[in-house]
Order: structure tokens, then C-alpha cells, then sequence
């Protein structure tokens, strides 16, 4: 996941309930480096590391991810946008936390909900 917003938590925590998928949550994406505490349910807890941008292509590489959940980019538009367009021009596929998770789960989350996300998103049918 790239970004620290409540969003991403919400999904890697309902990933985690959900492993009959198969979906694994590698890490996230943050400002710098260090470990990120999520709690499945009491006393349960997960910590899962947190990157530097800088790793980006490192790491897609040593984990083998083959998709990329966006949860607040607006702070790593400049540093990661380069590297984001030649992932996803790799096949790399991207979504949105709010999509993936409303897909997930069938209902939206409202943590970190943006009016531009109601405006974009394919719901809400006349």
C-alpha cells in the first residue's frame, strides 16, 4: 500500500480476516522507514514494515507484488510518480483503497472518504 491513511489500515486488516483470498499484505509505502501496528482484534496485533519511497522498485521486485493499493498519494505524487506509471505500464495493476475495499467488503468505508472519490466512483445509479 503507498500511503498511512486509515483507509489502507482498514483494508489490510480486513485482507487479514479474509486469507482465504490469498491476498497478502506486503508493507506500506510512508514517509520513512519503520514498522506499522494493526490490531485484528483484541489481544491480536500485526505489525507490518513501513518503506521508504526510495525502495519502491527494490521492493516490488524482492516481494513479487502484483498490485498497488493507493491510500493518500498526495504527498508522493512528485517522489513516486515516475516509478508508479513505469510499474503500471508493466502490468502492475493500481486501485484505489476506497474501491478495493468497497469491492472487498460491499459497503464504503467513510475513513479518509474524499468528496472527489463519491464524484469518480461508478456508483450511485439514477
Amino acid at each position: 500500500m503507498i500511503g498511512l491513511q486509515a483507509i489502507g489500515k482498514l483494508v489490510a486488516e480486513e485482507l487479514h480476516r479474509q486469507k482465504k483470498l490469498g491476498m497478502e499484505v506486503v508493507g506500506f509505502v510512508g514517509e520513512s522507514a519503520g514498522e506499522l501496528t494493526l490490531s485484528y482484534g483484541n489481544p491480536v496485533r500485526v505489525s507490518l514494515p513501513v518503506y521508504q519511497p526510495s525502495s519502491l522498485m527494490d521492493l516490488f521486485q524482492k516481494k513479487k507484488v502484483n498490485r498497488i493499493l493507493l491510500a493518500g498519494m498526495e504527498g508522493y505524487y512528485d517522489s513516486l510518480g515516475p516509478e508508479l506509471v513505469t510499474l503500471r505500464t508493466r502490468g502492475i495493476a493500481m486501485e484505489d483503497c476506497h474501491s478495493f475495499y468497497e469491492r472487498l467488503v460491499s459497503k464504503i468505508a467513510i475513513a479518509d472518504l474524499s468528496p472527489e472519490w463519491i464524484v469518480r466512483c461508478k456508483g450511485f445509479p439514477a
